[in-house]
């Protein structure tokens, strides 16, 4: 089987020929948040997403889409991804995926597949052969509707080596990134099925739930005023009093908008970036 994962840095040629040779296909929705933009990225958002689902839709190709996960906000990230795919994938799209290889921390990443897993239909981790013994725990204890995705290269010829093989419980194995496909323009990663539990009908299946759960979000009002003092701003938009000059206190919100676990203690900087969302209506509400 081929089965390759794209983003911007590889199009689709020939969408015909690329259904005939894969079973699925995988490409990149978004990397990191909306505050990043690069030659290939709008946003946070892959240039090339829009392209890719409809190309995906209208071929009827099973497909996952990612996020790589920059050091940081994890959860954040995680979230961000799925708000901007839920409104533009179709029957065909099958999960999510997190791609794990800046070093993020483990506990960030914990927390950020905890919720992917628990809101979505299947998704799955990704990570280096390298990085095994520092994500073990995750790996090994991972949700009954995730699967592990590897990647080892060995000496990258654009072929399976079995000399450099995945870890025996990896259920899909990224093995080049040098690899051709079929309808795909260059060389592009390609992978293969390793597990006996979730083989093919696992990753190209859908089932009843496809779509995150989570209620939708809501935003504490728009703050007008000048102050840059964040217990100002805060209660001027409705928080409780309680939450005033303790950053321990104002955690929960921190949380809610993008701080994982105590990341947030209260600098100037963290504060200001509170304040920011605040200022555009966007400081997601307890």
């Amino acid at each position: 089987m081929t089965i390759p994962d794209i983003s911007n840095y590889h199009h689709v040629s020939d969408w015909a020929k690329v259904k005939k040779a894969c079973p699925f296909i995988i490409g990149r929705a978004t990397e990191g948040l909306e505050t990043k933009t690069t030659a290939n990225l709008l946003n946070g958002v892959d240039r090339y997403l829009d392209k890719f689902i409809e190309g995906c839709e209208k071929n009827k190709i099973p497909y996952w889409l990612f996020v790589y996960l920059d050091k940081g906000n994890e959860l954040a990230q995680t979230k961000y991804m799925v708000k901007v795919c839920k409104p533009k994938v179709g029957p065909y799209f099958r999960g999510y995926i997190l791609d794990v290889e800046a070093q993020n921390t483990a506990s960030n990443v914990k927390e950020a597949l905890n919720w992917l897993a628990k809101n979505t239909d299947k998704c799955m981790f990704y990570t280096y052969y390298g990085m095994y013994s520092k994500y073990k725990s995750i790996i090994t204890n991972l949700p009954s509707n995730c699967a592990y995705w590897e990647a080892r290269t060995g000496k990258n010829t654009g072929y399976y080596d079995p000399r450099y093989p995945c870890h025996k419980n990896a259920d899909l194995f990224q093995y080049t990134s040098l690899g051709t496909c079929e309808g795909i323009s260059g060389k592009c990663d390609l992978n293969m099925i390793m597990s006996t539990k979730k083989g093919e009908s696992w990753f190209t299946g859908k089932t009843d739930k496809s779509q995150p759960t989570e209620t939708k979000t809501t935003y504490y009002p728009r703050y007008t005023g000048k102050s840059t003092k964040i217990d100002t701003v805060l209660k001027a938009i409705g928080v409780p009093s309680t939450y005033r000059g303790s950053y321990a206190k104002r955690r929960p919100i921190a949380r809610k908008n993008g701080y994982s676990g105590n990341t947030y203690i209260g600098t100037a900087k963290q504060n200001m970036d509170l304040i920011t969302k605040a200022c555009k209506g966007k400081l997601v509400k307890l």
